[in-house]
């Protein structure tokens, strides 16, 4: 125990919950929000899936390959945004220095591997 009576240490646990998921990103934008604090969305890059697609039926009843001249889809791309995350700037600023030591780790793993 310290002077004050409080542990020297504590361990935490990490546990996740029922709607833990792992999101790709590829990007994001976002800004300040009325009260000071960091907005922002994740979102992927994508083109559309497909509304219907359109194949043949083999001799033997099979699919053959799909006659993408009758793909029905929406043309151009698309960002699917996920998420929308509030930090305040104290957050904001820990984020910063645990990504920058994750790219640290990561350069020094590439020179290692050269």
């Amino acid at each position: 125990m310290g002077q004050n009576g409080n542990p020297k240490k504590i361990e935490i646990k990490y546990v996740k919950t029922g709607g833990f998921r792992i999101y790709h990103i590829d990007g994001f934008f976002g800004g300040l929000t009325p009260q000071g604090k960091i907005y922002f969305e994740p979102y992927i890059d994508k083109f559309h899936t497909p509304k219907s697609s359109t194949y043949p039926i083999e001799k033997d009843g099979s699919l053959g390959v799909e006659l993408r001249d009758f793909r029905s889809s929406e043309k151009g791309g698309l960002r699917e945004i996920e998420a929308g995350l509030i930090l305040d700037i104290n957050i904001a600023q820990s984020l910063v220095v645990w990504l920058q030591g994750k790219i640290d780790e990561y350069n020094q793993l590439v020179k290692k591997t050269k």
